[in-house]
């Protein structure tokens, strides 16, 4: 099975993180992951369950996912057939939360070889996918839930255009971006479709000077009519950079954001802002310990002016994120794949990922890996309703198979008590600390059924309006559920703390409140 090559080499792709292939070509590399890559244990999945996604087809792979409140959604993806060699679309609906799924017919307006990307909707009768078949980009609307018509797209420019995201803030403004090749320069370039009339006319907007050959923009979202991001990549292989593009007037201008990291294999794939100020990007970032890349999160308080990294590094190493959602300035989700090497094997073998944040990204929690499973979209409609879609292996049948994943406990184990943790600080006398001390921060942390897991502890400081972190480390848990750790301030200044406890299978997370002191 080679569906996935098929796809990317047909054009420079959205990498939805979807692994259904057993060949699989990321970041301008062929990984081969045989069969017996892919044993290792999975871990974290307590607070997700399964639901029955057969309406899909028996080798469906589901990319994306949209619920417009608590008891109706969508599910979007392709099926592939080694007989005629192309992509069926496949749309699944539910009003019911996802206890039954059903399949909706894309007619035959969707065209040969259709690959479905992305779903959207506004409400239950406005909606739609985008995504590509033989023609080029490929767009599909609906205006009463249950079928579907095509749009026309003929503006993208190019019959080898794609569209890889989709957005809607009411039933007659959206965007759609992906990529369109360009003739006059033989190279792939950002594109940016618009409507205002729900669709009945997409234009493409001018999405600015992008300077690289290999160019395209995975992800799209708007807050408003006139507030709007989309992130992408540019260049290939060992130099890519990452692209954020953003608008203040409904994609009238398009202006070029700097995500202020290092350029390295992979770009931005997903973004996710709550207003016109807050929002975060991830994607994935240079070289990590094994080979590959480490999953990259960022951040802006101010629109995009700055961005700044986030660190996930507690709870994942290598790998990459695909897809990204936060429903408040507190809860967010991500997914993707972590990566490891495999002794005797080339390549890497991958595990599903899912990571989770209580504090706006402060800190980021693993909720659930498995080897078996790889994961495309998600979509939270609250903090604890939510889902995750994608494809999952069948040992049995050596194939693979849709999958979706909900969760009625935002993705946290409901089983155990919320763990309890406390942090203390030696040496402070009315909060304060002489320069050259070094404190002990100690605590406990019960159930006991923690005893060997670690406590993850942060230190940031004070510079102007603004907190930095200046160390993060982790302690053991010992068998009677204390822990501690040494800390010799640097410098002078104003300082703060904080421990925290990853979710696991029986428990979910748990973090104590910073504790504030002052060194001088």
């Amino acid at each position: 099975m080679t569906q996935a090559a098929t796809l990317i080499d047909r054009r420079p792709a959205r990498r939805t993180c979807t692994l259904f292939a057993l060949t699989l070509i990321l970041l301008g590399v062929t990984l081969t992951l045989p069969v017996g890559a892919l044993a290792f244990t999975s871990s974290g999945t307590g607070g997700w369950h399964a639901q029955n996604a057969s309406a899909a087809g028996s080798s469906a792979s589901l990319g994306s996912v949209t619920f417009v409140d608590a008891e109706h959604g969508w599910v979007v993806g392709s099926s592939y057939s080694d007989a005629s060699s192309s992509y069926t679309p496949v749309i699944l609906s539910t009003s019911d939360a996802g206890a039954t799924w059903n399949a909706q017919d894309a007619g035959d307006s969707s065209g040969y070889d259709a690959y479905l990307r992305a779903v959207a909707l506004v409400d239950e009768a406005h909606g739609w996918v985008v995504g590509h078949n033989d023609d080029g980009a490929l767009i599909l609307a609906t205006s009463g839930g249950a079928t579907w018509s095509a749009q026309d797209a003929s503006n993208a420019g190019s019959s080898y255009a794609s569209l890889d995201s989709v957005t809607f803030v009411d039933a007659q403004h959206g965007w759609a971006v992906g990529s369109t090749h360009d003739e006059a320069s033989d190279s792939w370039v950002p594109l940016i479709l618009a409507t205002k009339d729900g669709g009945v006319t997409w234009d493409a907007q001018d999405a600015g000077h992008v300077d690289a050959l290999m160019s395209s923009l995975n992800d799209v979202t708007f807050v408003d009519a006139q507030h709007g991001w989309a992130v992408g990549s540019t260049g290939g292989g060992y130099n890519e950079s990452r692209i954020i593009l953003a608008t203040s007037d409904g994609g009238a201008t398009w202006n070029a954001q700097n995500a202020q990291t290092p350029d390295g294999w992979e770009g931005l794939y997903s973004v996710s802002f709550i207003d016109a100020k807050r929002g975060w990007a991830v994607g994935g970032n240079g070289i990590a310990t094994n080979g590959s890349g480490y999953p990259l999160i960022i951040t802006t308080q101010n629109g995009g002016v700055t961005w700044s990294a986030q660190d996930a590094s507690s709870a994942v190493k290598d790998g990459f994120l695909g897809s990204v959602t936060f429903i408040d300035a507190k809860n967010g989700w991500a997914v993707g794949h972590s990566t490891r090497r495999v002794d005797g094997m080339p390549g890497f073998a991958f595990s599903s990922l899912i990571l989770a944040t209580a504090d706006g990204g402060a800190s980021w929690h693993k909720q659930r890996t498995n080897d078996t499973e790889g994961f495309g979209g998600l979509d939270f409609i609250d903090a604890t309703h939510g889902w995750v879609v994608g494809s999952t292996f069948i040992d049995a049948t050596d194939t693979w198979a849709p999958l979706i994943l909900a969760t009625t406990t935002g993705g946290f184990p409901s089983a155990g008590p919320t763990p309890t943790l406390t942090l203390k600080l030696s040496g402070l006398a009315a909060g304060t600390l002489k320069l050259g001390q070094t404190p002990t921060a100690t605590g406990a942390v019960k159930p006991l059924g923690l005893v060997g897991s670690r406590v993850a502890l942060s230190v940031q400081m004070k510079t102007g309006t603004t907190w930095a972190k200046v160390k993060t480390t982790s302690a053991s848990i010992r068998p009677k559920g204390n822990y501690s750790w040494k800390y010799v301030p640097a410098a002078n200044g104003a300082y703060r703390m904080r421990a925290q406890v990853a979710a696991t299978d029986a428990y979910p997370a748990a973090t104590t409140q910073w504790l504030a002191f002052t060194v001088r």
